[in-house]
């Protein structure tokens, strides 16, 4: 038995969490149901938890977003576990034990939380849900978003790039595979959240049927540049060579490039009552400027030999010379700033 957030549940002996677990609970994703807690509180309507395992996303979806909660789960072992968790919760559930792709049902609310990729699951994610609906994905197969080529190519139609900004990368990936899985059904996203935690990548997005809105996500895929000396970019047109060092430049695609966060959103959703790590993490996406993509410091350092400075006084000297510039919560060591590679290291120097 365990308690967490406002409810209580039984679970299986902690052990490795591996896809032949027969039911699993992991608790390295408290701070994400924490998060998604919070986040789904400020809608309404019936929320679906795909891949329910334990039962406990669906349980506290209810018990502290005020949502009701549809359960599934391909596990007939995870059924009756669910079973009994919502009953020591005293809550009336709807479970089924369907594979999520023949699922026939309908949600306001579509949470896909599996072990790994989320991919197969995308396109029944838009069957179910609602127009006007919010979408929840995790993807734990990092190392296939970020640099693992075969793997990206085969899971999410997309070519990676082993850069020094690859969560944020992997991030626009996996919104990129969603993105073009909302299309084929008519609908468009809008980013609500995208961050990066330990293991896992997570996206919060708000979708809707709307062929404008599809035109408009359209221009946000382009294709990522990046070379070894640092330089980054993103645009449509096709480049060969590195415009800073002459080298051949490497390429990603196709990447999200719009936004991946809401501020409006997260100024709302932090006034609410959270937990220290919570607020955190918040805080941090919250004061990250809008560009794509940071430098790590440490790479720059590394590559044109010079010595580390403090990330804060880079920060302030950038903002002097009227660029913006940030911290980001996907790397201790990265910069997020619209300043040319040039200007970055001229401070640097």
């Amino acid at each position: 038995m365990l308690t967490e957030g406002k409810v209580r549940i039984e679970f299986p002996e902690f052990q490795k969490i591996t896809s032949k677990n027969k039911v699993f609970y992991n608790p390295e994703m408290r701070l994400d149901r924490d998060l998604s807690s919070l986040i789904l509180s400020f809608y309404e309507g019936v929320v679906l938890d795909g891949l329910s395992a334990t039962g406990i996303r669906g349980i506290r979806y209810v018990k502290e977003s005020g949502l009701e909660s549809i359960f599934n789960d391909i596990n007939p072992e995870a059924v009756k576990l669910i079973a009994k968790n919502c009953k020591m919760n005293d809550m009336d559930c709807k479970i089924y034990n369907r594979d999520l792709n023949v699922l026939d049902v309908k949600a306001d609310i579509v949470d896909i939380d599996p072990f790994g990729s989320p991919s197969r699951y995308l396109a029944s994610g838009f069957r179910i849900i609602k127009s006007k609906g919010v979408l929840c994905v995790t993807a734990t197969d990092t190392q296939a978003l970020c640099v693992s080529k075969k793997a990206c190519i085969r899971k999410y139609s997309a070519i990676p790039l082993k850069t020094d900004f690859f969560k944020e990368l992997g991030i626009r990936i996996l919104i990129s595979s969603i993105l073009r899985e909302a299309m084929k059904q008519g609908y468009s996203i809008d980013v609500l959240l995208a961050y990066a935690h330990k293991h896992y990548m997570r996206v919060f997005l708000s979708v809707k049927k709307s062929l404008t809105g599809i035109e408009k996500n359209i221009k946000n895929l382009q294709i990522v540049y990046y070379c070894t000396c640092g330089y980054r970019t993103y645009s449509k047109d096709i480049m060969q060579t590195c415009p800073n060092c002459g080298k051949k430049i490497n390429f990603s695609l196709p990447v999200w490039t719009g936004k991946i966060k809401n501020d409006n959103f997260l100024d709302n959703a932090m006034k609410k009552e959270m937990n220290s790590d919570l607020e955190k993490i918040l805080n941090a996406i919250k004061k990250e400027i809008i560009v794509p993509f940071y430098y790590d410091v440490h790479k720059l350092a590394k590559t044109y030999k010079f010595d580390l400075k403090k990330i804060d006084l880079v920060l302030d000297e950038l903002k002097r010379m009227g660029f913006q510039a940030s911290r980001t919560h996907f790397s201790k060591t990265g910069i997020k700033t619209d300043a040319d590679l040039l200007s970055l290291l001229k401070i640097f120097r």
